[in-house]
């Protein structure tokens, strides 16, 4: 292992990224992954004003908040995930994407049906079903959504010159078949709730944990590839071995969750021992970005992909911390026992999902963005800004959540005492967890408006391609 790890980061030439003109179509995805994700913190921090003073007049009541979180959660990573893959595949398959108008077109209709989405949830709307409350239209929607976007990558994939077996195309094309092939069966009705709970797991954690990973690490490894002078068959071997661990880790390790919707007590000690082996694939993605760090030179990068790093490095860090770390406590069945459903679970919940895909995805976005379009210094100041408010927010949000939880655990799960009373005792770190996402709205208003002001001043460029693929 240590043998292949020093292959990785045995320098060569290199080669010159280049440059191609359907990449155009990630332009939009970008832009709105952003913005949503500004609604998202606004939205949220006004809800969680509730939780704490219910008989505060809150804006937005707390249910109605944390419905709009939780779907738009899953969604704007999806969309700025995509967006990458469409920038990045060019690159590894030395090829234009094929059918460059359809994966426009999916660009505007894909935001188009998050925000009717979420005016069907302000009309009540919804299908009660956590995480997934769109109603079926819109399902069928993503479907087809997602159809078009394995279309067009296997479709570019297939043409004559794209090399078949670099791992990054492979990663990417997987994880858009399993994008497609977990949320199929979240179309139809099931009378038994331990089923109907089991396929929409598929899309909240496997997803996040086996379809996102795929996309997400072989979208960083084309960007490594197109950017720096890596030894490629050595990138293809790590890669290899990290889509395998991925593949396999991330589908196990949803079973901790399996046991508390009905299924045999054995998935809990399955999901805890693959949740376990699932910190190899952070170890090997943080090692070679550290590897990455110290022989590019920061001062030598230009300023997207300073931009870029920082956010991919912020997702590494709580890739170990969040979803590595307390992920593997979480699932250890006899934590699990008492712990699971508690703030503990929200803590790891934070740290995981936005701490790794939310810094990723939005770093995806601020990286294609800001390399294709001029930044200004006082925005790209800015951007710097916002990078710190998210990082500074996430960590109180989390780590208050963190101690809550623990509490949590100790009083109402192990001593018994009081549900209320407990919920009372608790009431000094949800306000420090109110506190930090103040701080990380912030951050995510400053980034939002930035890469608004970005979109108004390139508006021609990020909504129409290029002539010559406009056919």
């Amino acid at each position: 292992m240590f043998r292949l790890l020093k292959r990785l980061f045995k320098k060569t030439t290199g080669q010159e990224p280049e440059s191609f003109t359907t990449r155009a179509v990630a332009y939009p995805f970008c832009v709105a992954a952003v913005l949503f994700f500004g609604f998202q913190v606004t939205v949220v921090t006004m809800g969680s004003l509730e939780l704490i003073w219910p008989n505060l007049p809150a804006p937005v009541p707390f249910r109605s908040g944390r419905m709009v979180h939780l779907n738009l959660s899953v969604f704007w990573p999806l969309m700025a995930t995509i967006g990458a893959a469409f920038y990045f595949f060019p690159g590894e398959a030395k090829n234009e994407l094929a059918h460059p108008r359809m994966a426009r077109l999916l660009s505007y209709g894909l935001p188009v049906t998050l925000v009717g989405i979420l005016l069907s949830f302000v009309f009540g709307l919804t299908e009660g079903r956590e995480y997934l409350e769109a109603i079926r239209p819109f399902d069928w929607a993503i479907t087809l959504a997602l159809l078009l976007f394995s279309i067009i990558l296997t479709q570019t994939y297939l043409k004559k010159a794209t090399p078949k077996l670099r791992p990054a195309l492979l990663g990417m094309l997987l994880g858009a078949y399993s994008l497609l092939g977990l949320f199929i069966p979240n179309l139809f009705f099931y009378s038994h709730p331990a089923v109907d709970e089991v396929v929409k797991f598929w899309v909240v954690h496997l997803w996040e944990e086996m379809s996102l990973e795929l996309l997400g690490t072989s979208i960083i490894a084309a960007y490594v590839l197109s950017s720096t002078p890596r030894n490629r068959r050595a990138v293809h071997t790590i890669l290899y071995l990290d889509l395998a661990f991925v593949l396999i880790t991330g589908f196990f390790a949803t079973g901790h969750h399996y046991y508390w919707i009905g299924l045999p007590h054995y998935w809990l000690w399955v999901g805890g021992i693959f949740s376990t082996l699932q910190v190899l694939p952070s170890v090997f993605l943080i090692y070679s970005q550290y590897k990455s760090y110290r022989a590019e030179k920061f001062q030598s990068m230009s300023r997207a992909e300073k931009l870029g790093f920082a956010f991919i490095v912020s997702s590494l860090f709580y890739h170990f911390l969040g979803a590595g770390v307390l992920g593997w406590i979480l699932a250890m069945p006899f934590i699990n026992n008492f712990a699971h459903g508690t703030y503990l679970t929200s803590s790891h919940a934070h740290f995981a999902l936005f701490g790794v895909f939310g810094f990723l995805a939005l770093g995806f976005a601020v990286y294609i963005l800001t390399n294709e379009f001029p930044l200004k210094n006082k925005d790209y100041k800015r951007l710097w800004w916002s990078i710190a408010f998210l990082n500074v927010g996430l960590l109180i949000m989390g780590l208050a959540l963190a101690i809550a939880g623990t509490l949590e655990t100790y009083l109402y799960r192990i001593l018994g005492n009081d549900f209320m009373e407990t919920q009372r005792i608790l009431i000094p770190y949800l306000v420090i967890r109110t506190a930090g996402g103040a701080v990380f709205s912030a951050g995510g208003l400053i980034l939002a408006w930035t890469i608004f002001k970005l979109a108004i001043g390139n508006l021609h460029g990020i909504i129409f391609l290029p002539p010559e693929r406009r056919k």
